[in-house]
């Protein structure tokens, strides 16, 4: 009996211990106000293990894939447009800097702060992402993000960061 309500306590801990560590849930939000469709993207993620993943030295690339398709009944949606970026951390371990590549523009920067690195590494604000020109009204248009990580480790740890997978969110844009 003692067996049985040790493992029972145990079971209801174990179970009980993801829920108490709540985590941001991914944000997707589509600006299309003016001429060009602008989006924001944060997914959710254990940033204490990521940090200490780059504590460690290990770089680490997102991959961004954004895939816009008109919305058509009856039939197979219409592919629009697929654009792709990523960005790389890479720890500098002996000036204590962080390296920061933007693969689309082909900088490259160097902070002191992880938190900042973080950031950069996760976070998209404001990227445009097609001109309005280029839609048909009054239709809709489904736009789906997902995201690759890769480091020079094992991707398999991964799954313990990010709770999601390949892709991450999804927003339906309607033109009047």
């Amino acid at each position: 009996m003692r067996l049985f309500l040790l493992t029972s306590w145990l079971c209801l801990y174990l179970t009980w211990i993801p829920h108490a560590q709540a985590e941001e849930a991914t944000q997707f939000h589509l600006d299309a106000t003016g001429a060009i469709v602008y989006c924001d993207i944060t997914p959710s993620f254990n940033r204490k293990k990521l940090a200490q993943s780059l504590k460690t030295g290990t770089p680490i690339q997102f991959s961004w894939h954004i895939h816009i398709e008109r919305i058509r009944n009856y039939w197979l949606n219409k592919n629009i447009a697929d654009i792709s970026f990523s960005r790389q951390v890479t720890p500098d371990l002996l000036t204590g800097q962080w390296i920061l590549d933007d693969h689309i523009t082909q900088t490259q920067r160097r902070t002191y702060s992880l938190n900042q690195a973080i950031q950069w590494l996760t976070t998209v604000h404001q990227f445009p992402i097609i001109d309005k020109s280029l839609l048909e009204a009054p239709n809709s248009y489904l736009i789906s993000v997902s995201l690759d990580m890769m480091s020079d480790q094992n991707i398999a740890w991964w799954q313990d960061v990010f709770h999601l997978d390949h892709n991450i969110s999804n927003s339906i844009l309607n033109l009047p």
